[in-house]
């Protein structure tokens, strides 16, 4: 049964009994109010309900009826009346006083010859405090302990039910104690009915309030149990332990979603053994009775408190679960367990969706209906290696398989395989992602960079020829005009050269800048100290015109690389340390290399002008210049090249600097390629 229909035949039961007891209430009011002396005399009973309690118990099921419909604001009112009037007729009988509200509104000339002619019996006036207490909270819910609020709810519906069972009860044993806890008053037995009535009412009330299902059984199991185990406990003798008696009960609150529960039954239980005690006549409450008494509510609640953390740990595990389930269910990514022969035990909505599947259908079926072959004897094969072996090779890792949906369609995904153990069962599971759309940006991205880099080198070339015609151009005019044009003629003619010169040199880095993409595929082992000797010796006129103090340090290692390009990243990073140097400081280049579990780290030191932190992001942005040429001449594409050779080793390249106390090049190279 779902929450929503449970709520509304919860308020039905509820409008339900306290439309009995307003029944019964009204009838017992309409005959106080027109009774006559043959009557009562041949109807003495009814009378025995007094008017003030057929009144309340009047109230009580009105706002009952009224709280079922799902107006609660008045009920609030109706419960602080009740509970003020029930509480004030109990300090009646605790202090002795009479406040004069027992013959308030009807003068009881029935029960003329009683102590208190009027007066609800004190087990009545119970109920009614309680009934009261519990329409209140029907109104203020406790937001910040909702399960407090609601134990508190239930405890007090059930002690209205108990009450009348237990009078009940005295009435079909004929154990007068029961139902008359004073001489001369005594809950009735129609008062005793329209309290059991009352209990239940309040309590399938409380229970509809709630937003979850209330119990995982019939809910009239705890008042069956209850009733007859205060039918047992009038019945048995006195120096009997009576608490398996009331241990059904206690157990029936393991069924109850609320962990407060089984407090609630415990409470009912403890003061029923307590009033048992003390109902019984003054000689036979002995010692002997005291300590049965005393073990008899340990045991209730030594079971009650065991049941309590046990229904505490199965909250924790169930609220665990759920939200592991909400997490698995809500996913955007596909989630996959197979057992260790293949065989599919789990999926989530977005497996099935990726798949086309409905849900459930992937259950039972072998995980190769969702792969092509060769991935379907590829899979198996890796499997069955690793039970044999405990070698992995797709367990703990990803990588790129192609997908079969349910309609036949293939279609590129990404899957991660990872082992577990249950009770020693292995299962793995799978989380997988369908990559098609990835797969056509990368294409369309690979495709823009290739023309671009086409562009790239095509412009490039076919700008070398012009421009060798120019600056040679420029070289004739100087040589064969330089006389006729005169001095200024000369400077415009050098600053064209210079000019045409320096473009060359820039349309030379882009050529060899757009090349690099071209020349991973000629990757081999390579020594990285050869490349360092040959960048040194290309730089060695440079090194010597510096005046620069060249410091090697560490072992260098072997690498899958390009050699032409570590030569050129390491000839950029030591000619930067060259040229941007102190006028009056010699340069100081340390070249130095730690491995790092596979990882080579380099680092190019020098003792240069340093980098304002601000730009250490921009120097390695094509062209991008911090200095003037006329300061340091270059086409400002150097350390890009460093970047984009770092990258096609699988690497990465950053720089640490300061201001005026030089710069440290670090990158990585893998010493073994992935």
């Amino acid at each position: 049964m779902f929450p929503k229909e449970q709520q509304k035949l919860l308020r039905f039961a509820s409008a339900s009994f306290a439309l009995i007891v307003a029944l019964i209430s009204a009838a017992v009011l309409a005959l106080w109010h027109l009774k006559t002396a043959e009557f009562v005399a041949n109807h003495y009973w009814i009378f025995d309900m007094q008017h003030t309690a057929a009144l309340l118990f009047l109230l009580c099921s009105v706002g009952l009826i009224v709280a079922a419909s799902g107006h609660k604001r008045a009920v609030a009112v109706l419960g602080g009346f009740v509970g003020l009037v029930a509480g004030a007729i109990l300090l009646e009988y605790i202090t002795g006083h009479d406040f004069g509200i027992d013959q308030l509104l009807l003068v009881d000339d029935v029960h003329a010859d009683a102590t208190h002619p009027g007066r609800l019996a004190p087990n009545t006036a119970l109920a009614f405090l309680f009934t009261g207490l519990s329409l209140i909270l029907v109104r203020y819910v406790f937001r910040q302990s909702p399960h407090f609020c609601f134990a508190v709810a239930d405890l007090t519906g059930f002690a209205v039910f108990a009450l009348g069972a237990h009078a009940i009860g005295g009435y079909l044993g004929s154990f007068e104690q029961a139902y008359a806890w004073v001489t001369d008053t005594r809950m009735s037995i129609h008062t005793a009915v329209s309290n059991m009535c009352m209990g239940i009412s309040l309590l399938t009330l409380s229970w509809a309030s709630q937003d979850r299902k209330i119990a995982l059984f019939p809910l009239w199991i705890p008042f069956v149990i209850c009733f007859v185990a205060l039918q047992i406990t009038l019945v048995s003798p006195p120096g009997i332990v009576t608490s398996v008696i009331y241990i059904p009960l206690i157990l029936s609150s393991l069924w109850f979603t609320n962990p407060l529960t089984v407090f609630v039954f415990a409470l009912i239980a403890t003061f029923f053994v307590t009033l048992r005690y003390f109902l019984l006549p003054l000689e036979m409450m002995t010692e002997e009775i005291l300590v049965n008494r005393v073990l008899t509510t340990f045991v209730i609640w030594f079971v009650a408190v065991l049941i309590y953390w046990k229904r505490n740990f199965d909250l924790k595990l169930l609220r665990s679960e759920q939200y592991l389930q909400a997490i698995v269910e809500n996913t955007m990514e596909g989630l996959i367990v197979v057992n260790h022969k293949g065989i599919i035990c789990k999926t989530n909505p977005a497996c099935n969706r990726i798949f086309g599947y409905e849900d459930n259908e992937l259950i039972g079926q072998s995980v190769n209906v969702l792969m092509l072959s060769p991935y379907c004897e590829d899979h198996d094969q890796y499997i069955d290696n690793y039970l044999k072996t405990g070698v992995r090779k797709v367990i703990g890792s990803g990588r790129e398989v192609a997908g079969l949906r349910k309609d036949g369609s293939e279609f590129p995904m990404e899957i991660g395989v990872c082992e577990m153990k249950i009770e020693e069962e292995r299962f793995f599971s799978g989380i997988l992602r369908d990559i098609t759309v990835r797969k056509l940006a990368e294409e369309e991205l690979l495709r823009s960079n290739t023309e671009l880099e086409r562009f790239a080198y095509v412009a490039a070339h076919d700008l070398q020829e012009p421009l060798r015609i120019i600056i040679k151009s420029m070289e004739f005019l100087h040589e064969d005009f330089g006389e006729t044009i005169g001095e200024g003629g000369l400077r415009y003619v050098d600053n064209s050269s210079k000019a045409a010169k320096r473009m060359r040199a820039l349309i030379g880095d882009l050529l060899e800048y757009s090349r690099l993409g071209k020349q991973s595929h000629r990757f081999k082992k390579i020594p990285v100290r050869e490349c360092l000797d040959v960048a040194l010796e290309n730089l060695h006129e440079v090194t010597q015109s510096h005046n620069a103090e060249i410091v090697i340090e560490g072992d260098f290692p072997e690498i899958d690389g390009s050699s032409v390009q570590v030569v050129r990243l390491f000839q950029n990073l030591i000619g930067n340390g060259l040229k941007y140097c102190e006028k009056d400081r010699p340069p100081q280049i340390r070249i130095s290399v730690e491995d790092h579990g596979g990882v080579a780290v380099f680092c190019v030191e020098d003792n240069g002008i340093g980098i304002d932190e601000k730009y250490i992001e921009q120097i390695f942005i094509p062209f991008k210049r911090l200095h003037t040429v006329q300061a340091y001449p270059g086409s400002g594409i150097g350390l890009s090249v460093c970047k984009r050779i770092v990258e096609m080793h699988h690497g990465k390249l950053w720089v640490e600097s300061e201001v005026g106390r030089g710069s440290r090049f670090f990158f990585t190279l893998d010493v073994e390629h992935p």
